[in-house]
């Protein structure tokens, strides 16, 4: 008996051609941490690309100090952080501000208002952003010449075994699972650049499965990314479940 397999007629795939990754004039921020949060707010969102970034999340709130409002905002990877300790340990006690302040802002964080044992002080905006890329927090305030790196490093998703399908002999035994975020930390925690992008993507009609677009900003074409979210939102299909259904559609 003969058996026939019926494939979904896809439109031919476009011929595209590769240009130059795109270098801006400036690849490096000034390092010093400005007194002027809108700055340091900048300078942020600059590094991460977090207009598209997917698991770079930055919170912005307000601190009570001295009967006034002072502007703050801490920045994290989701996936690597532990947001309750952020809630409870950092958020909470720096949004309730009544009391136990000190002559100025920086001192009221580092010695009254955030329980957080493992917390330093740097001036150096470049090198703290650095360590958000391993699992740690930045918080910046207004009118402080300092930042703040709280260790809220959490990884709290079923334990990582070794790829069935990859047998590697030397070099790290982990695989991806089925947790989005657990794997965009496997691979932001390996590469820790802020020049990593992840892209999130939705895909099939029906199913809307997250998924995420990686690649490393000033080293990649640009071309050859428009051409993958292309192919990735030309997808006409009600349920994509698996890589398996991404690769045969693109």
């Amino acid at each position: 008996m003969k058996r026939f397999l019926l494939y979904r007629d896809n439109p031919p795939k476009q011929n595209f051609i590769l240009s130059e990754p795109s270098v801006p004039k400036e690849d490096r921020v000034s390092s010093q941490i400005s007194p002027h949060i809108e700055e340091n707010l900048e300078k942020v969102k600059k590094i991460f690309s977090a207009d598209i970034n997917g698991d770079v999340v930055i919170r912005e709130f307000d601190i009570g100090f001295n009967n006034a409002v002072v502007r703050a905002f801490i920045v994290c990877v989701d996936g690597l952080t532990s947001s309750s300790s952020i809630n409870d340990f950092v958020l909470e006690p720096l949004m309730n501000s009544a009391h136990r302040l000190c002559s100025s802002i920086e001192k009221s964080i580092e010695y009254a208002l955030v329980p957080q044992i493992q917390m330093t002080a740097s001036k150096d905006i470049c090198s703290s952003l650095d360590s958000v890329n391993i699992g740690n927090a930045v918080l910046f305030a207004e009118g402080s010449g300092v930042c703040f790196v709280l260790d809220v490093k959490s990884w709290e998703h079923r334990g990582i075994s070794n790829p069935e399908n990859e047998a590697v002999i030397q070099g790290p035994h982990e695989g991806f699972n089925e947790v989005l975020r657990c794997n965009t930390a496997l691979i932001r925690k390996s590469l820790g650049t802020a020049n990593l992008i992840m892209e999130n993507v939705s895909l099939g009609k029906t199913s809307k499965t997250p998924g995420a677009v990686a690649y490393l900003k000033n080293v990649t074409n640009d071309s050859l990314v428009k051409e993958v979210k292309r192919r990735i939102n030309s997808i006409d299909a009600e349920y994509v479940l698996s890589s398996l259904d991404v690769e045969q559609y693109i």
